[in-house]
């Protein structure tokens, strides 16, 4: 364990602290090992896989994301420093989603400790960003309008390597914005994403507004990073085409509010077909089809028809056997009465 002393006079310290998460589908199954870099290679097995270590008391396995929190705390109340390697096999398999990513707890109530996490793949796009913010308490996910430079920063490499100064700059911007939003919830003031909740707000105007910097770090500049490195690491023949392809193909990566007026009209239009189909006049039927259905009518109506004289002569039937065996009793009668 050592210290670094940054131009500014302030001291961090860095310990061997180190641990592995699992993650599982639901929230609650999270498992960390805490005491080793060693990875298991079926999460499923993670008691026998450690069972050596454990019995050692090298480390410890910890069930559930409020134990783990607490640990993690209590660690970073004696070293501010923990090394975690992250699930990600997880995070692969859940398509590179937000909700498989690096897991970073949150307690809303805690207002004097601030979480706050640097990763240059952290995107306004849950389904593409490496970072899982959730709130401690509920489990539910924090948004990217809520969570970004307070909680999380997207880091431009290019303005890493030229500002020294860079990082410890973002810290006291997320130090700042997480200040002001304690002191609104405290007087009761509704946040910016509440806001945007509650009040129809033109996203697209807004996003006009911004200056330069804020305005590229908005629309392009996550492509273009993710981009650059791709091209690093291929080393393609004809680089500026495989770039122009790259950032054709991702270009969902980053989402652009829609004008007003388009929406609006795109609406209008929907409406407008809506009541062009409601107008439109029935179809008149053919008169093959007409014709089917009134030769199926007369032959139900015949087939009635067939069955009534069917049950006439049945009953007609019925009545002359009786007659019949009528007669026949008469007749046996007479003949004992001769008898007599």
């Amino acid at each position: 364990m050592f210290k670094l002393d940054d131009p500014k006079g302030r001291q961090y310290k860095i310990s061997t602290n180190k641990g592995v998460m699992y993650r599982f589908d639901e929230l609650d199954d999270t498992a960390m090992v805490i005491g080793t870099l060693d990875k298991a290679d079926s999460k499923n097995e993670l008691d026998d896989y450690y069972a050596g270590a454990l019995e050692e008391g090298e480390v410890s396995l910890l069930y559930g994301v409020q134990d783990i929190y607490v640990n993690l705390m209590e660690s970073l109340q004696k070293s501010c420093a923990f090394a975690i390697q992250d699930d990600y096999s997880f995070w692969s398999a859940k398509g590179e989603a937000a909700e498989g990513g690096k897991l970073l707890l949150i307690d809303d109530a805690d207002y004097e400790t601030q979480h706050i996490f640097f990763d240059d793949n952290i995107f306004d796009n849950p389904g593409h960003s490496i970072v899982d913010v959730r709130d401690l308490i509920t489990g539910e996910p924090m948004s990217y309008k809520r969570a970004i430079n307070k909680f999380y920063v997207r880091v431009e490499p290019d303005k890493a390597i030229l500002d020294t100064d860079y990082f410890l700059k973002k810290v006291d911007e997320c130090v700042k914005r997480r200040t002001e939003e304690i002191e609104n919830m405290e007087k009761g003031i509704m946040s910016e994403e509440e806001l945007m909740k509650s009040t129809k707000i033109d996203e697209w105007a807004l996003l006009q507004q911004l200056n330069t910097n804020d305005y590229l770090t908005r629309t392009v500049l996550p492509v273009v990073y993710q981009g650059i490195k791709e091209i690093d690491i291929e080393r393609p023949e004809d680089p500026i085409k495989a770039f122009a392809f790259f950032l054709l193909r991702n270009q969902n990566l980053v989402k652009i509010p829609e004008k007003k007026l388009e929406v609006e009209e795109k609406k209008e239009e929907k409406k407008e077909e809506v009541k062009k189909e409601e107008d439109k006049p029935a179809a008149p039927e053919k008169k093959e089809d007409v014709k089917k259905e009134e030769k199926k009518e007369v032959k139900k109506e015949e087939k009635k028809d067939a069955k009534k004289e069917e049950k006439k002569e049945v009953k007609k039937e019925a009545k002359k056997e009786e007659k019949k065996e009528v007669k026949k009793e008469e007749k046996k009668d007479a003949k004992k009465e001769q008898k007599k």
